[in-house]
């Protein structure tokens, strides 16, 4: 009895430091995208004119897409030929979405004049397709690798 106790001790505590080493390399591989987020809030927490927050916004709207296009490269290198044309696609698919949708924005700005405060709005609205995005691939960049050192551990 004491046997199975201890074994289901020491089995227990195994997990739990297990558990404690994946979710820190998950923050690890997550990290990018949330620097950029903890940023902009700094920035919008300053910004006193409208002005000041449309450059807060602008400036993590290029971080996020710099990130979007560091991390796609990286999980496409990792991936099977099958999974990486399936990407590209996808890849290719959400930028025309994110492009298109820009331009119904300009759109609608130059036909309305629409003022400077949906203007931000807008410009937030592309920093969380971007931030969301950038999340996306670094949480698949985390999930591969988790997979790829399992599959390395049972192999053995």
């Amino acid at each position: 009895m004491k046997k199975v106790l201890l074994s289901l001790l020491v089995l227990f505590v195994f997990s739990i430091s297990v558990f404690a080493v994946v979710k820190t390399k998950r923050i690890a591989y997550l990290s990018e995208p949330s620097k950029i987020e903890k940023k902009l809030e700094k920035c919008l927490d300053k910004a006193v004119t409208s002005a000041d927050m449309f450059n807060c916004t602008y400036r993590a709207d290029e971080d996020f897409e710099d990130s979007v296009k560091v991390l796609y490269p990286k999980l496409l290198k990792k991936l099977e030929k099958k999974e990486a044309d399936q990407l590209a696609k996808s890849q290719t698919a959400w930028e025309n979405f994110v492009k298109e949708n820009s331009e119904f924005h300009m759109v609608m700005n130059d036909r309305y004049n629409i003022p400077e405060v949906p203007r931000l709005s807008f410009y937030h609205s592309l920093v969380e397709m971007r931030k969301t995005r950038a999340y996306e691939l670094s949480g698949l960049l985390f999930d591969i690798d988790d997979i790829k050192m399992n599959q390395e551990y049972y192999d053995e």
